[in-house]
């Protein structure tokens, strides 16, 4: 524990958890591997456990089997830094890619996504001011 030494600390346990699943493919339509994140709406700085990632296997199925339910927006990619999806800067170049989704207390949905390529990242990355 690194916080103040005071003040309340909230914890909730539930068994209502939602799950999340679906199927990522290229710009053709076949099914590809790749990393799939979550970034709840609104964004929620300071909370790494609302930003899950999954990631897609060689058919390109993906499965979120414990997540908080609430909106967020969904994006699978070719490659992407472990936290990268935490920063509005970054994200907001995205967010044409993402799917939204809602998913209520014990609630599932399935969501099919365009993977972004690692040259999209890059050069997005290329043009953010350091």
């Amino acid at each position: 524990w690194a916080g103040p030494g005071s003040g309340p600390l909230e914890a909730l346990i539930s068994r209502k958890a939602a799950v999340l699943g679906g199927a990522v493919k290229d710009e053709d339509g076949n099914p590809v591997s790749g990393t799939v994140t979550l970034v709840p709406v609104p964004p929620r700085p300071g909370h790494p456990s609302l930003y899950p990632t999954a990631t897609a296997d060689e058919h390109g199925v993906f499965r979120f089997a414990a997540l908080t339910p609430g909106t967020y927006q969904v994006y699978a990619w070719e490659e992407i830094e472990p936290t990268a999806h935490w920063d509005p800067r970054f994200m907001d170049r995205f967010a044409t890619r993402a799917e939204t989704v809602e998913v209520g207390e014990s609630g599932h949905a399935t969501v099919s996504l365009k993977r972004i390529t690692a040259a999209a990242e890059r050069g997005v990355l290329r043009s953010l001011p350091i």
